[in-house]
């Protein structure tokens, strides 16, 4: 069964960290014991717009507990306001340092009307459906099970060593990743891999290269690499390939470098493992678009990512130029193409602008994903 408790948040408090950025810590309580937590950075608009704060009543859709420094944290990564109190619900004790002898029968009927209490906080039901169980589960393990036996339906050969079903178990869905956790295992195909970039600054020169990922459950996630990780993985990773990825750092990311629709992204290292395994029920999309309509981009933030669809109706030819920045030569092609809406123009760079002809671009329809 699904664990989604309803619990009253006692304390809200902001940390501001240098590479967290803006973050919120919380009490929890379920009017019995109270546990430390930890909003995901998904869920901080609830609290900036007011409506989580001091005693509000929420319900708790998707969370993880994690050690975090030793301390046992509830990561919420989603959750529901349910009511606003004005005080606490009970006399709750720290769940960790609470003696399991004097919590059995004294706090077992405070236990009960609290409970009783939070109940009465619930909405009411649509369509008569029941409440949701309270015999739960961790989440890194209730969602998973569906998810798992999916994929260990799948079997597939691991790749290195083989065998077929091989590591298919404790699969999670991308969207449940999150920095707090200490081990994970997705399953995900490549839907874009980078060429390998080269770099040089203060601390020496360097190399990475970063491939687009996407679960079956249409979660998209960027991964990157640098250095030794990089040359260990680039030569695994193909377009369209399907992997077994794990032991990766997961980060916040950085929003103005992908186009890619998620609050993490996963840095591989030379601990990672990446295991090609057999696409036999071809359950995960080839790609992700988010399309919009072209007279819709002018309203887009500047430098925004957008993807978009259209008919090719002018083609030019490819040209060079030296990029200030590299001070490398550099082709381009300039399209411009249509929808029922309006018209735009698109550039095409290097491998995409010598990729397809003149002739096999004109009057062709295009996806174009990740356009800035």
């Amino acid at each position: 069964t699904s664990i989604t408790p309803r619990l009253q948040v006692l304390d809200v408090k902001k940390i501001v960290t240098g590479t967290s950025g803006e973050r919120f810590r919380l009490v929890l309580s379920d009017g019995q014991y109270y546990v430390q937590g930890m909003l995901a950075t998904q869920c901080t608009d609830l609290v900036n717009s007011g409506q989580l704060k001091k005693y509000t009543i929420i319900h708790l859709k998707e969370f993880v507990c994690n050690n975090i420094s030793g301390k046992k944290i509830c990561v919420v990564i989603q959750c529901d306001v349910i009511q606003q109190l004005n005080q606490g619900i009970g006399k709750p004790q720290n769940a960790l340092t609470a003696n399991s002898n004097n919590s059995m029968s004294p706090n077992r009927n405070n236990a009960n009307q609290n409970q009783n209490q939070m109940q009465r906080q619930r909405p009411p039901q649509q369509n008569n459906r029941p409440a949701p169980p309270q015999n739960q589960q961790p989440f890194h393990q209730r969602n998973n099970n569906n998810y798992n036996n999916s994929n260990r339906n799948q079997g597939g050969n691991g790749g290195q060593g083989g065998g077929q079903g091989q590591g298919m178990d404790n699969i999670q869905p991308v969207s449940s990743l999150n920095p707090y956790q200490n081990s994970w295992k997705i399953r995900v195909r490549c839907t874009m891999k980078d060429n390998m970039r080269h770099y040089s600054n203060q601390k020496g020169d360097g190399k990475f290269f970063g491939v687009d990922l996407l679960d079956r459950n249409g979660t998209e996630i960027r991964a990157v690499a640098f250095n030794e990780a990089a040359d260990k993985f680039y030569s695994i990773f193909e377009k369209n390939n399907v992997y077994l990825i794990s032991k990766g750092q997961v980060r916040l990311a950085r929003k103005g470098y992908s186009h890619i629709k998620n609050d993490y992204s996963i840095t591989l290292n030379e601990h990672s493992e990446v295991i090609p395994v057999n696409d036999n029920n071809n359950d995960i999309e080839q790609q992700k678009y988010r399309f919009i309509k072209i007279d819709q981009i002018s309203q887009i933030e500047p430098k925004s990512f957008v993807d978009v669809i259209g008919v090719v109706v002018d083609v030019g030819d490819i040209t060079q130029i030296m990029s200030n920045r590299t001070q490398n030569q550099m082709k381009k092609r300039n399209l411009k193409i249509a929808d029922q809406t309006a018209k735009i123009d698109v550039t095409l760079w290097n491998k995409d602008a010598e990729q397809w002809t003149e002739d096999q671009l004109k009057n062709a329809i295009i996806a174009l994903k990740g356009c800035k």
